[in-house]
């Protein structure tokens, strides 16, 4: 995602979306300067040097973007999923109507049909075998709608935040600090403090008052090589700031 600014340079963020059997959830990583004085040798941000720092609300401003584009996303996919028809087939004993593709998935495993059964013995004790038949489409299509916004609701909002975009975030200190605090500011955005995450490449005295400024956001320290040799090698940084 590319983001102009104000004065009119542009900024990359990067929208993560994740997937398991857990939850979804989307991870935002933004970037805090324009260019990067580090100079790290594999890094194409550091190629281009320093250029300006962003302000608060122009870090803040790229999780706006991305909140709009994830609430678009889903918007989309909520009226794809409630657009399509499900095919039904004949019963091949009784003529009864038999739902396939998604929502037969729905009906796959061991509890599922278990509570299929039991539902459908007592509805065929309640009423007409037509009575039956609608009702059980009906609830079908409740557990469809209620898998979908399962599925969906969580990527509506970032809920993540990394500073590992463009530019060193604590050559940015008091800004990003700013931002960290909107970020987690019940007010606002009311992120949890362990999803909020600084990245840097060691610059030693900006993370020693990190910890006592801001101690419930998490540090992640970009190492790049197993020792201070190799690592001063590919960042010119290391030289002044040993780990």
């Amino acid at each position: 995602m590319a983001v102009q600014l104000q004065d009119g340079h542009v900024v990359e963020s990067v929208i993560m979306r994740y997937k398991s059997p857990q939850g979804s959830r989307a991870t935002l990583c933004v970037s805090s300067q324009v260019g990067c004085a580090m100079g790290c040798t594999f890094c194409a941000t550091g190629t281009m040097g320093i250029r300006g720092n962003l302000s608060s609300g122009e870090i803040l401003e790229q999780i706006v973007h991305a909140n709009h584009i994830l609430a678009a996303e889903a918007m989309e996919r909520r009226r794809i999923t409630s657009s399509i028809a499900v095919p039904v087939v004949a019963g091949s004993a009784v003529g009864e109507q038999v739902h396939v593709g998604e929502d037969a998935e729905m009906t796959n495993g061991d509890d599922n049909n278990k509570v299929l059964v039991e539902e459908e013995a007592e509805e065929e004790s309640e009423g007409t075998k037509e009575n039956v038949q609608n009702r059980r489409q009906e609830k079908k299509k409740r557990r469809r709608r209620k898998k979908t916004k399962q599925d969906y609701q969580s990527h509506d909002l970032v809920r993540n935040v990394v500073f590992m975009g463009m530019g060193e975030p604590l050559n940015n200190y008091d800004n990003v600090i700013a931002a960290c605090r909107g970020l987690t500011d019940c007010r606002r955005w009311n992120l949890r403090h362990g999803r909020v995450t600084v990245s840097t490449v060691g610059v030693t005295p900006k993370i020693r008052k990190l910890t006592q400024d801001l101690p419930e956001v998490a540090l992640a320290l970009s190492l790049h090589a197993p020792n201070q040799e190799a690592r001063s090698a590919i960042v010119p940084a290391a030289k002044a700031y040993h780990i």
